[in-house]
């Protein structure tokens, strides 16, 4: 289950909502995501988010990484899947940040800002291109 998520909300009326609108009018769940939760339909997922206990509950998230957007979040580690020189490679264990520490609890707020980034920055026009072919 998502606790959380990114999204991209394209303005009303642009190419890019114009065409979500049509892909989401070909696909049987009229959503352009893996949900069909109606505030989620027309906005892509670019990170889900699944908050885990740490521990035991890592091994959960690795195995459900493959079936959604690259991050579930366990304890303040997440696991990341993404594409190296053609072949997927995952990420096990990378740090958020921690509560046990000052600097610790400092990352812990950074991370989502660079998630952040990477989305507007990297995934949005990639998305765009291959996904909406704008």
């Amino acid at each position: 289950m998502v606790n959380f998520c990114m999204i991209i909300r394209p303005p009303l009326k642009s190419p890019e909502a114009d065409c979500i609108d049509e892909v989401c009018k070909m696909r049987l769940e009229v959503t352009i995501n893996h949900t069909d939760h109606d505030v989620l339909c027309k906005s892509p997922i670019v990170v889900s988010f699944e908050t885990k206990r740490s521990g035991a509950d890592l091994e959960k998230a690795t195995v459900q990484i493959g079936n959604m957007a690259p991050v579930a979040v366990a304890g303040w580690s997440f696991v990341a899947s993404a594409i190296k020189d053609g072949r997927a490679v995952l990420y096990r264990e990378v740090e958020l940040g921690k509560t046990s520490a000052g600097f610790g609890i400092m990352t812990t707020p950074v991370a989502p800002q660079h998630l952040a980034r990477w989305a507007e920055n990297s995934y949005w026009p990639i998305f765009k291109s291959e996904i909406l072919d704008t």
